[in-house]
């Protein structure tokens, strides 16, 4: 009786350390198994962070112009990522109690939601904004385009509207050169006066009272029939273009040379396809005319149409 009293004892030992022991087992298995839970956790966090952190650094590589629209979202990131890592610190230093763990792991694993969902909203608005950007970047490309286009077809049109100028410019040369009065039967005379007033003709220098010459003007069916102008210029035997512009002397431009000229005289007339003589005269003034040969010049319209001389002894 002893002896089954005493083995009895000693199973019972036996079953009480047994229970021991997986008690222990148990409560380190579930120690471990927190530790696993905080890795896990931590992994996420961390991998959610680089996640977000990739795209939003790409982002603002891609777009310098843009970046104050994702400055909210970095912010956001760092301080949900943050408060999660400062939970993971908190849970490792509460490992040994079981009820602390718990909580800090219930509260972790709903930042870590919430998170994951912070990342994923984020993560599409940012694909949101790159697509809008190449959107815009394309209309970009299209207006600039366009531009070009408009550019080079108003180049094209300056182009044309030059040549039309040109154009028009060459035909109203050839219209103003169609129109310029030629004379014919140039007659330069030196005249003196009588003692009864009548006009004789001389080639002695000392005598002459004046200078007159005339001319036919050739018929011009192209010429408008309007005011017109006829151009005299006379050079003396020095080589001087006689002027006084006293007595109406002046310039004009001489359209074949391209440059300003002196005339003695000049005569306003109006042109109609029957007239033809046409006569102008230049008085001494007060200095004598010279011995030598004088040039005479006829202008019309800027060009010259006529010339002839004659000698004074």
């Amino acid at each position: 009786m002893p002896l089954i009293l005493g083995g009895l004892a000693v199973v019972g030992i036996i079953i009480f350390l047994v229970l021991q022991n997986m008690s222990k087992s148990s409560e380190l298995q579930e120690a471990n198994t927190a530790i696993l839970t905080l890795d896990q956790a931590k992994n996420k966090s961390d991998s959610l962070y680089r996640e977000l952190r990739a795209q939003i650094d790409l982002y603002k590589d891609e777009n310098d112009a843009m970046q104050s629209e994702v400055i909210s979202k970095e912010d956001e990131l760092e301080k949900l990522y943050g408060k999660i890592n400062r939970l993971i610190k908190r849970a490792e230093q509460d490992k040994s109690e079981k009820k602390a763990l718990e909580k800090q792991l219930k509260e972790l694993s709903e930042e870590i939601i919430t998170l994951k969902k912070f990342v994923d909203k984020q993560s599409q608005s940012i694909q949101e904004l790159r697509d809008e950007n190449e959107r815009l970047r394309q209309e970009k490309a299209e207006l600039n385009e366009n531009l070009d286009s408009a550019r080079t077809v108003n180049d094209q049109i300056t182009d044309e509207n030059n040549n039309l100028k040109d154009q028009n410019a060459n035909l109203n040369d050839k219209v103003a050169l169609a129109s310029v009065l030629k004379v014919a039967n140039i007659t330069p005379k030196a005249l003196r006066f009588k003692a009864n007033g009548l006009e004789k003709e001389t080639n002695v220098a000392k005598k002459v009272e004046k200078l007159n010459i005339c001319f036919d003007i050739v018929r011009n069916e192209v010429a408008p029939e309007e005011l017109d102008k006829f151009y005299l210029r006379i050079t003396d035997p020095v080589g001087v273009a006689i002027i006084d512009e006293g007595r109406g002397s002046g310039r004009f431009k001489d359209v074949a040379q391209d440059r300003d000229v002196y005339f003695t005289t000049m005569k306003s007339f109006t042109y109609t396809v029957d007239k033809k003589l046409v006569c102008l005269d230049w008085a001494k003034g007060n200095n004598n005319f010279i011995s030598g040969t004088y040039e005479f010049e006829i202008f019309n319209k800027g060009y010259l149409v006529g010339k002839s001389s004659f000698m004074l002894k």
